[in-house]
């Protein structure tokens, strides 16, 4: 149902309200997957091939790429997680990870129980100039790992695209 009220400032709203089954059966229906109501934390780990070299983005580094990811998961309510990448995690890392094989995920995985995240994003973000596609797999204990893709003008464009994917 919907109606309508006033704001606090007298500006006119709309309320709708929506029946949950309904929403999730729709967006089941269109191949978006769900998170549960209480949001997980995810671990992502996202290797961006930026200017040809492939980088491990970590907390702080590359500084505006952690950024964006951070906020882009904020702006959609997504607990996020980004690895520390010290001396020691880094000589474990693989070189390369596509999210589309789970053995070239083997290493993350055994990594990422350091951080005790309900559940593991795996990553490529590649592109340049206007041309950027973002590929994730994500990982929750007792599901099938969902993946997908998504494709934008930037790499926040990209980015916002794939976590739309998650149904937040």
């Amino acid at each position: 149902g919907f109606g309508s009220k006033t704001g606090p400032a007298g500006e006119p709203l709309i309320e709708a309200r929506f029946e949950p089954r309904a929403v999730r059966e729709f967006l089941a229906a269109q191949h978006v997957t769900i998170l549960p109501d209480q949001r997980p934390t995810l671990l992502l780990w996202l290797l961006a091939s930026t200017d040809g070299a492939p980088t491990w983005v970590g907390a702080d580094e590359p500084p505006e790429l952690a950024s964006m990811l951070l906020q882009a998961a904020a702006d959609r309510g997504l607990p996020l997680l980004l690895p520390v990448l010290d001396l020691g995690e880094r000589a474990d890392l693989p070189t390369s990870a596509d999210p589309s094989d789970p053995a070239s995920l083997a290493a993350l995985s055994t990594a990422a129980a350091r951080y005790r995240p309900d559940g593991v994003l795996y990553g490529r973000l590649d592109g340049s100039g206007e041309r950027w596609r973002a590929e994730l797999r994500l990982a929750l204990p007792g599901k099938d790992d969902a993946m997908w893709s998504a494709t934008g003008p930037s790499q926040r464009a990209a980015v916002d695209a794939a976590l739309e994917r998650l149904g937040l």
